[in-house]
């Protein structure tokens, strides 16, 4: 017997609807503004505030099956299942598929390459963002027959709330602490609480609507003061995130948002009756959202996908407005779509509706009034908010590392206000790394600004906490909390004592002005600074350099370099010179005199050069030899380079011709030019001939002439005719971490974040896109209360370099090598709550714009530490800016995750070499799976594609004599490095494999069997898979 239909449901489904529009209208606010910006705290709290979206969905479809099926007997499960079917797995289907061909279309994958992509995402709902929630329901439709009988046994019955927190909990800690699930959001059990609260309103719906109804205030209340604190939460995590010093913070950010979405799910019903019973014109048009929001979900994020990547702007008068514009086509396109949908019988598989309504045209009227007065809103919005948002986004300059333009200002100004980080110096406009601030009745100022502002030099000792700023008048030093400073050497009394804020030193700004010489005028919360440029009259200095260094009589052409300098800046008016010529006559020694005078009539002390002049240079002699006048086809020949020189200075000799063989007969040309460093040149041809005999042919010569590490040539198909060894792969309980994501750095913050204990290998591969040098740290954290010991081993740095590949390779060949050579373990402790730097030495070099890094590093801890890999801007200490940063997006192409069994042996015992064979490593669907692990930032699941920062070690027991080992690339560019029996190839030495057709020398047996040892790992920034070769070699001819 059906019930009857509770259809003030619909409004809540509107609003819930609305809640999950929010948070995907503002999540690339929240991402790409500026926390500074004075709109990103509003874009946070609305994003936070509508939280409660998918527990909201899943609370009412538990509700409403309960309500639905509770009591009855005989239920054609049949029936049930294929609604769903029809209603709710088809549809997800197709538009999985549909978003799977938009996620190739933005990262550029083949259908080809990534087709197992797609089932993996039907599995967990990860074809797209939002899809995951119609997992979750799917399991709940597919439990549903179990729970619905043990809601029918009294006990359980009677205590289904306090089952559900149980429930809850239970899978939370379980999760936690043992099965460490990588996508837990993807899995039910992630909201079981939910599902306990709609089953118990549900079954006991009447009883639920009257207790909604009694506590109104209580209601109210409890709403208000749990969406405050969920929002307060949020803010905590971004600008002081707790839980890199508290592991406790975690469980208060877990019961946070569950407490304050649980609210929200009785809040909505509440809030839904009212509407609805007050029969307003918004009611109807909300009911008639609520019937379309399942459409509305699924097709919403391709408007909001295409208008980012086609419509959006980064132009601070339109950005704001195309938010909201971009949010309002993301709600009404899919709503228009899906009433277009509702007259079509099939539409149902689209928009996952059984029945057929069609929407009457006064509703479509009333959807195009709505549409015009929102915009009409957001207009009027933008324009009060607009001076807002333009004050900081376009007439403000960072204070960090730009200076302002030469200036003919003979009193510098400064004009600052109280608890405003905006500096005018001199007419420009400046942004301080803080405001300046109040305390105990001074001012202060950060020191780095305000040293810019006068042209000081600052350097900071962070373990002493000392600043020294220099500048070509004066030396100062500042201590946090010292009331004493220096000033040239001698100790100054300070006003008040600077301290520490927020990773900067704040100096007194009345001390600063007195120690600088400037004059302080201070106008209600305005302060102006003036301070003198005057320098003092002083000589200009006549020096210049002779160049070349090395200078021949009558042949170098000699020139002059000014290296005058002025200390009053004053131009120069004359010079006088004495012996000065372009080219010298003879051998010897001459003196060379300057006097430069001034435009203040002031002349220079005399500034003089001595000059060694040689005897004439003379050409060199080319000439080279061979071994032999004649050579077979596919013969090596030897060329000696016998040229001579009277200075004995050949700097260059160039040859053309020079074949190390040839593999066809004829007379072949050869020329040897050599250089001297003067420029003088000679030049020498000679013959060779070449027989129609042959000794080896081309692929002959290269297989047994190839130097290790060098390309040859390869038949790429022939290679997928050798058959592929089927080895078996044992693997190690090795962790590792793969920080990868975002690959591209266009934002400070932190990059991967973990708490891990025992041995890690940490693989970090990044590029530097943002427009200043960046520097990249591993730094760990003792969140425990005893002391850590921790140590660390090998270890491999590749960059910066501009080529990622070339960062890959170095950084593998110096781990290899590191490895190989069992480095002493480097023992230190971490106390609780302390934070160092594990790999100092990454961050030596800072990456520059355009730059790649490459990195790995073994670490060891006998206790739980918090791992962060940070990127900051060059020169602020990294330990300092921990708290303020916040974890960087996804990139949603590249890996960072934690992996579990991350070191592989092979052990081939057959024989090998007698007939050509191949090793696969990283092929689609061979024995080297990928492996899987997780982002634990995001909880989700992550597959470490490529297996870059696994670590193979291939034993060999037994290859033949006369056995050429080679690589061969086969899903593109590929170069990194191998360890073979103990030495170091490179492959490809200074080249790079680059395509199918290439293969590098890794190893040529003698003529014994050899047991072959091959460590290595997968370089960044190479492809896969590749194929190792085992192919016979040629015989040896004489």
């Amino acid at each position: 017997m059906n019930k009857v239909r509770i259809n003030y449901l619909d409004v809540y489904r509107a609003i819930a609807i609305l809640a999950v529009l929010m948070i995907h209208i503002t999540s690339s606010v929240v991402t790409n503004l500026p926390m500074s910006s004075s709109l990103f705290p509003l874009y946070v709290a609305i994003n936070s505030a509508a939280h409660y979206a998918v527990p909201a969905f899943l609370f009412l479809s538990a509700l409403v099956l309960f309500y639905n099926y509770d009591g009855q007997i005989g239920i054609r499960w049949g029936n049930f299942y294929g609604k769903r079917i029809l209603g709710i797995i088809v549809p997800y289907v197709i538009w999985s598929f549909l978003y799977y061909l938009l996620m190739n279309e933005i990262s550029r994958r083949s259908i080809k390459e990534s087709w197992p992509k797609f089932f993996e995402g039907l599995l967990f709902g990860s074809n797209y963002a939002h899809l995951y929630y119609i997992v979750v329901l799917l399991q709940l439709f597919l439990l549903f027959p179990l729970l619905l009988r043990l809601i029918r046994i009294p006990w359980i019955r009677s205590y289904l709330i306090p089952i559900g927190i149980l429930a809850q909990l239970g899978f939370y800690f379980s999760n936690h602490y043992l099965f460490h699930m990588g996508k837990p959001n993807a899995f039910i059990g992630s909201y079981f609480l939910y599902l306990f609260l709609g089953a118990h309103s549900g079954i006991k719906l009447s009883s639920t609507m009257n207790w909604l109804r009694k506590p109104k205030g209580l209601l109210y209340g409890a709403i208000l003061l749990l969406g405050i604190n969920h929002v307060v939460q949020i803010f905590v995590q971004l600008y002081d995130p707790l839980d890199a010093k508290y592991s406790w913070f975690i469980y208060m950010k877990y019961v946070s948002v569950h407490g304050y979405a649980t609210v929200c799910c009785y809040f909505l019903i509440h809030i839904s009756a009212m509407l609805h019973a007050k029969k307003w014109g918004v009611t109807k048009l909300l009911k008639e959202l609520g019937v379309a929001s399942f459409g509305i979900y699924l097709i919403h994020p391709f408007i909001l996908n295409f208008w980012r990547s086609k419509v959006m702007t980064n132009d601070p008068l339109m950005y704001h407005l195309l938010i909201w514009a971009g949010g309002l086509a993301a709600l009404m396109i899919p709503w228009v779509a899906t009433m277009i949908f509702r007259r079509f019988k099939w539409g149902g598989l689209f928009i996952g509706m059984d029945k057929v309504k069609v929407v009457k045209s006064n509703a479509n009227k009333r959807i195009g009034d709505t549409v015009m007065k929102v915009l009409q809103s957001l207009v009027v919005l933008l324009i009060l908010l607009m001076p807002i948002n333009l004050g900081e986004t376009l007439h403000v300059s960072s204070a960090e590392g730009l200076e302002s333009l030469h200036s003919s200002y003979a009193m510098d100004n400064l004009l600052i206000r109280m608890g405003s980080q905006i500096m005018i110096h001199n007419g420009e406009t400046y942004k301080s790394v803080q405001p300046v601030s109040a305390t105990n009745g001074n001012a202060f100022i950060p020191l780095s600004a305000i040293a810019l502002r006068y042209h000081f030099q600052l350097v900071y000792n962070a373990q002493k906490k000392e600043a020294t700023v220099k500048s070509d008048r004066h030396e100062l030093g500042f201590k946090a909390g010292s009331s004493f400073a220096s000033r040239d050497g001698s100790l100054v009394k300070l006003n008040a004592a600077p301290y520490i804020s927020k990773g900067y030193l704040m100096v007194p700004l009345r001390s600063w002005g007195e120690m600088t010489d400037s004059t302080i005028q201070v106008t209600g919360n305005q302060i102006m600074m003036k301070w003198s440029t005057t320098p003092i009259s002083q000589k200009p200095k006549a020096n210049f350099e002779v160049s070349p260094v090395e200078i021949y009589a009558g042949q170098t052409k000699v020139t002059y370099l000014d290296l005058t300098t002025s200390e009053t800046g004053q131009p120069i008016l004359n010079e006088r010179w004495e012996g000065q010529m372009e080219v010298f006559p003879a051998e010897g020694t001459y003196v060379i005199k300057r006097e430069v005078q001034d435009t203040d009539g002031v002349w220079s002390d005399p500034f003089y050069v001595k000059v060694k002049v040689q005897a004439p240079n003379q050409p060199p002699v080319a000439d080279f030899a061979m071994d032999k006048p004649q050579y077979r086809i596919g013969e090596s020949v030897t060329y000696t380079n016998t040229s001579t020189d009277d200075k004995n200075a050949i700097v260059r000799s160039t040859f053309t011709g020079n074949d190390p063989v040839f593999f066809e007969p004829g007379e072949k040309l050869v020329t040897l030019v050599v250089e001297d460093k003067q420029g003088l040149t000679s030049t020498v041809t000679k013959t060779i001939t070449v027989t129609n005999n042959v000794l080896y042919t081309k692929d002959e010569y290269a297989r047994l002439f190839t130097p290790t590490g060098d390309i040859y040539a390869i038949d790429a198909q022939s290679v997928l005719n050798y058959p592929s060894y089927k080895y078996r792969i044992d693997s190690d309980n090795a962790q590792m971490v793969r920080s990868n994501s975002p690959e591209m750095l266009i934002q400070e913050g932190i990059e991967y974040r973990a708490q891990l204990t025992g041995k890690v290998r940490f693989m970090f591969h990044n590029i530097n896109k943002m427009g200043y040098p960046v520097t990249i740290h591993l730094l760990a954290t003792n969140t425990g209360s005893s002391v850590v010991n921790y140590n660390k081993s090998a270890s491999g740095i590749g960059g910066p370099t501009p080529s990622p590949e070339l960062a890959g390779k170095l950084s593998t060949a110096r781990y290899l090598t590191s490895l190989a050579s069992s480095p002493a373990e480097e023992w230190s402790i971490i106390r609780p709550g302390e934070t160092k730097e594990i790999l100092p030495d990454i961050s030596k070099a800072s990456l520059k714009p355009g730059e790649a890094l490459s990195s790995y590093i073994d670490a060891y801890s006998d206790k739980e530490i918090l791992y962060n890999v940070v990127v900051i801007a060059a020169g602020k200490e990294p330990i300092a800016s921990l708290p303020n940063l916040s974890v960087m997006p996804r990139d949603g192409v590249h890996v960072r995750g934690t992996f579990y069994y991350a070191d592989r042996s092979i052990n081939i015992e057959d024989q090998l070499g007698d007939t050509p064979q191949r090793i696969m490593f990283g092929d689609i669907g061979g024995v080297d799976t990928i492996l899987d692990g997780i982002d634990e930032t995001t909880g989700q699941l992550e597959y470490n594609r490529g297996n870059y920062g696994v670590l193979y070690r291939l034993h060999l027991s037994h290859v033949s004599p006369h056995t050429l080992i080679s690589l061969n690339g086969r899903g593109g560019i590929y170069t990194g490095a191998f360890f073979v029996k103990g030495k170091l190839v490179m492959v490809a030495n200074n080249q790079a494999l680059r395509s199918n057709t290439q293969a590098a020398v890794l190893h040529r047996t003698g003529e014994s069997e050899e047991s072959v040892n091959i460590i290595f790992t997968i370089a960044s920034g190479s492809n896969l898979p590749i194929a190792m070769t085992l192919t016979p070699l040629p015989p040896a001819r004489q």
